[in-house]
């Protein structure tokens, strides 16, 4: 999709090598991109035109639960790094564990926000996303600085990016300790899907909504669980 960086493959090996083998490898096709918008990034020094917007892959083999065959949507977490069109063997990784502290959190938050209409909205996803895994955890977000930063371009996506970008600093400020104990998302899993031959993606799972029965037990238990507290107290 792009040229890669110098420092690309410093950055994949990074990456890759956080993250344990987890299951056998899957295949993934390069199908298209949805909701793209064009534009110009300036990434660690070097401007670079892209587009962002949501990755649509067909997948086969694999030996992971739900990793059979079928369609996948992703969004890049490698953005020094160019997609392979071709036919590439990926490892699926789960959960965020080759991210920080603070990335994980601003990832699980990222998704658990505004994941639902990123149909609409996948450039200004895409745009987030590529400044939390650059610049996550070092300041505020921003689209204007630090190593990943927005040139031109993008259209309306980049405002909306903006946006959210100023949701997700309030709200980070807000948590308790975010760089000690990441914010975990109750609404997906996340598997990273890594490949040394292209860019690696991020995509998630639905998690199961407990049925309201299961809800009204969690509800007993945990009103069960504070009186036994201010008993012992």
């Amino acid at each position: 999709m792009r040229p890669a960086l110098p420092a690309s493959a410093l950055l994949g090996f990074c990456l890759l090598a956080a993250y344990p083998a987890q299951a056998a490898p899957i295949t993934l096709d390069y199908l298209g991109l949805t909701g793209s918008k064009s534009g110009a990034i300036t990434l660690s020094g070097s401007n670079r035109s892209v587009n962002a917007g949501t990755i649509n892959f067909e997948y086969w083999g694999g030996g992971y639960p739900g990793f059979a065959a079928g369609l996948l949507d992703a969004f890049c977490i490698e953005p020094a790094t160019t997609l392979r069109t071709a036919p590439t063997a990926y490892q699926i990784n789960a959960g965020l564990g080759g991210f920080g502290t603070a990335q994980q959190s601003l990832i699980a938050g990222l998704y658990d926000f505004h994941y639902a209409p990123a149909v609409s909205n996948a450039a200004a996803f895409q745009l987030v996303l590529w400044e939390i895994v650059t610049d996550g955890g070092s300041g505020p977000l921003a689209l204007n600085t630090g190593g990943f930063a927005v040139a031109s371009g993008f259209g309306t996506a980049l405002q909306t990016a903006r946006t959210w970008i100023d949701e997700l600093n309030g709200w980070f400020a807000g948590l308790d300790d975010p760089f000690a104990s990441p914010y975990r998302s109750g609404r997906y899993e996340f598997f990273a899907l890594t490949s040394p031959n292209s860019q690696n993606e991020l995509t998630v799972r639905s998690l199961p909504v407990p049925e309201p029965g299961v809800l009204a037990l969690l509800g007993i238990g945990a009103v069960a669980g504070s009186l036994a507290r201010r008993r012992r107290s």
